[in-house]
């Protein structure tokens, strides 16, 4: 998934680990301007949200300031 972030043209990625429950379905957090829809594109019926939504807890790298948060959820998984 991100190198399909990057290659939509956003350049600040961050991977890291969603610290809570597994969830099922993918979750696509955007603020702003921001729509989110190129990347819930790629995804398998992701829910849209805000990145308010989003605990700085619920991950294991800061997502202070960024516009879009990822969560991969367990439907979206390629072993």
């Amino acid at each position: 998934m991100e190198d399909s972030i990057r290659s939509k043209g956003y350049a600040s990625v961050e991977v890291g680990t969603y610290t809570q429950s597994a969830i099922a379905t993918s979750k696509v957090c955007v603020s702003g301007s921001y729509d989110g829809a190129d990347l819930a594109a790629e995804l398998t019926s992701p829910e849209m949200s805000t990145v308010d939504s989003v605990s700085a807890s619920d991950c294991d790298v800061s997502i202070d300031g960024y516009d879009i948060i990822v969560i991969i959820g367990t439907s979206d998984i390629k072993n």
